[in-house]
């Protein structure tokens, strides 16, 4: 049988506290923010149930299946220069902002508009953004990997979907239209990165990668912050 065998190794998920944005991130001060994933000793304990494997996480269709391919193995045994070399190659964009088609513009401007608008995207207004926060990702991490469980996991992917139909069907200020895209864009990566961490088991190497994208973006949360920012000095708020 397959099997992630129970050692671990640190990864850092994020480097900043997360306490609004439902989509994640917003600064309120630099925290390490760390869980564990298994390390990179992957065994199978026969040669069928190495076939097996490569049958289904071995496949094309995964990561996993792609790096075997693509470094020439028949068995699961990760090079760590060779895996990281394959992350960084096969990790794809970090997010990109989302297309401004049939987003829901407001010719609204003001003070008044765009403090609205900071409150739905803050959790602060009925029908705002649910939150999610560095603790409940690492608590749905650390589950998973403790217990197999991956249900705290799934509440977060299903969060982060209902806060994108929330972000595309709520009316948004002119002014925050290019603030609302890169929002869109960093639900949408982080839904899909948790979703490579939910099923690392089954494939190892795409759940690296998501691991990996949703430590680095924090460097988008930060992009993310300056704009909301500005927003508030320039009104005032």
């Amino acid at each position: 049988m397959f099997s992630l065998k129970a050692s671990t190794t640190s990864l850092i998920i994020g480097s900043v506290v997360i306490v609004i944005l439902a989509v994640g991130l917003y600064l309120t001060g630099v925290i390490p923010f760390k869980s564990t994933a298994p390390s990179a000793d992957i065994t199978v304990d026969s040669a069928a149930d190495n076939a097996n494997y490569l049958a289904t996480a071995g496949s094309s269709a995964t990561y996993t299946g792609r790096y075997l391919k693509e470094y020439d193995l028949t068995f699961p045994a990760p090079d760590q220069l060779e895996l990281d070399e394959f992350i960084e190659q096969n990790r794809g964009p970090l997010y990109e902002p989302a297309s401004p088609d049939n987003l829901n513009v407001s010719q609204a401007r003001g003070s008044q508009a765009i403090s609205s608008y900071l409150d739905f995207i803050s959790g602060r207004s009925e029908n705002s953004l649910q939150l999610i926060t560095s603790e409940s990702i690492e608590d749905g991490f650390n589950q998973l990997l403790d217990t197999g469980d991956p249900a705290l996991l799934d509440q977060l992917i299903d969060t982060l979907e209902q806060n994108e139909s929330r972000l595309r069907d709520t009316a948004i200020p002119v002014e925050a239209t290019n603030l609302h895209l890169k929002i869109i864009g960093v639900t949408v990566s982080l839904r899909d990165n948790l979703t490579l961490m939910r099923d690392i088991d089954i494939d190892y190497v795409g759940g690296l990668i998501g691991a990996r994208n949703t430590d680095d973006l924090s460097a988008a949360f930060d992009d993310i912050a300056f704009d909301i920012g500005q927003l508030i000095k320039k009104y005032d708020l």
